[in-house]
């Protein structure tokens, strides 16, 4: 069901705030619908210790090339938007050391504490907005601490602007530390999510408001009144590549890893099929393989991954965190999910310079990456907040 976009393109500070607040009404009552049937049978995850949602093993993937020896063996990790913490609470069964997760919905917050306590996993759930998670209270005695930061599947699209974002995240990457976002392709934003027509504005500034009483996982046929949202305002704001990137290294960041795949977490279009055996969605066969989509070529649907690394401050008195304890190379045995090809991604992380290299500034750090998400259960489609497409790869 594509949104209807608003001919409003910009916004005062005032009806910016005002997005803010509809929005987190709207997740307020997506979190009731997603852990109440949404997602599907939660109760495998919950109570296998071995299971892993796809979104998060596709993370795990996209982060991995840019973690020490490979893993996240008693690494500190934080999950931003994190939602109900269905992806969240697989980080810890993946070793992390420490997990946190932010959302900016206190219903959803709920939900993921109690899952998590009913999973018997450890997870520091704090609420505030992602754009200054630095500043929320219980985070404050954390900066420059989290040796790796994520974020996937929908999720820069619900805030108004990145600088402040990227500068949060620089602040609480520990030297060295990696930020990874996997998200949706901008370029399906432009498509409406409809077609291969591109109806809306790819740039970043553009603004998609409108009324929707289901959310994206809501079967259409499904009528009952417990799967409707009584807060039917959304907002979203559009955040092209370009935009990502500079906010990101202005924040001194590094950018080490971008990438772009064809690989979809939800029918972000409808022709897209879905792939039960790796729960993905893909253009159907025959359709071209292309790095931007036309009105004449359609693309295949992708996701985007950056990966940032943060850089050690000058006269730091901090420890090395990639030194403090030995790294296994595999943590899950006999996991429920196989490892799979990543979605597209950026990367970006904090490294020591060589002797006689390129220095960066003494700032910490950040990864992007697309981002996939939680399969529901029962062979349901996997979810997601937005779209993805396109295919094409850089690495610097």
């Amino acid at each position: 069901m594509a949104p209807t976009l608003s001919p409003d393109s910009c916004m005062s500070a005032q009806n910016t705030a005002s997005a803010i607040l509809d929005n987190r009404s709207s997740w307020n009552d997506r979190a009731e619908v997603h852990a109440n049937g949404g997602y599907g049978d939660l109760s495998q995850l919950v109570t296998d210790p071995t299971a892993i949602t796809g979104v998060a093993q596709r993370d795990l993937e996209a982060l991995r090339p840019h973690l020490p020896n490979g893993s996240l063996a008693d690494l500190k990790l934080l999950h931003l938007q994190c939602h109900i913490g269905t992806d969240t609470l697989c980080w810890p069964r993946l070793c992390t050391g420490e997990t946190w997760g932010l959302d900016f919905s206190p219903t959803a917050l709920a939900h993921a504490r109690d899952l998590a306590n009913k999973a018997g996993v450890a997870v520091t759930y704090v609420e505030g907005d992602a754009r200054f998670a630095a500043d929320v209270p219980e985070l404050e005695a954390h900066l420059g601490t989290f040796n790796a930061i994520v974020t996937s599947a929908g999720t820069i699209t619900w805030l108004p602007e990145l600088t402040e974002w990227a500068h949060s995240i620089e602040r609480l990457l520990a030297p060295g530390g990696v930020f990874m976002i996997r998200d949706d392709h901008p370029l399906l934003a432009a498509l409406g999510f409809a077609g291969t027509e591109v109806i809306g504005d790819y740039k970043s500034g553009s603004l998609s408001s409108y009324d929707m009483d289901v959310t994206y996982v809501t079967d259409p046929n499904n009528d009952h009144v417990a799967q409707k949202l009584a807060h039917t305002k959304n907002h979203n704001w559009t955040h092209d590549f370009q935009e990502i990137v500079e906010a990101l290294t202005a924040a001194g960041l590094s950018i080490e890893a971008l990438c772009e795949d064809e690989v979809a977490e939800w029918q972000s279009l409808p022709m897209l099929e879905f792939h039960s055996e790796d729960e993905s969605w893909r253009m159907p066969a025959g359709f071209p393989t292309s790095p931007s989509c036309s009105p004449s070529s359609p693309a295949k649907c992708a996701k985007r991954f950056f990966a940032a690394h943060s850089c050690p401050r000058p006269n730091s008195e901090r420890h090395d965190p990639w030194s403090s304890s030995p790294h296994a190379s595999s943590c899950v045995p006999g996991s429920t999910q196989t490892p799979r090809r990543s979605t597209p991604s950026l990367a970006t992380r904090a490294w020591a310079p060589p002797p006689g290299g390129l220095r960066m500034r003494a700032r910490s750090r950040a990864s992007t990456s697309c981002a996939t998400s939680c399969a529901a259960r029962n062979n349901m489609p996997s979810r997601c907040w937005a779209a993805e497409s396109s295919s094409e790869r850089l690495v610097s």
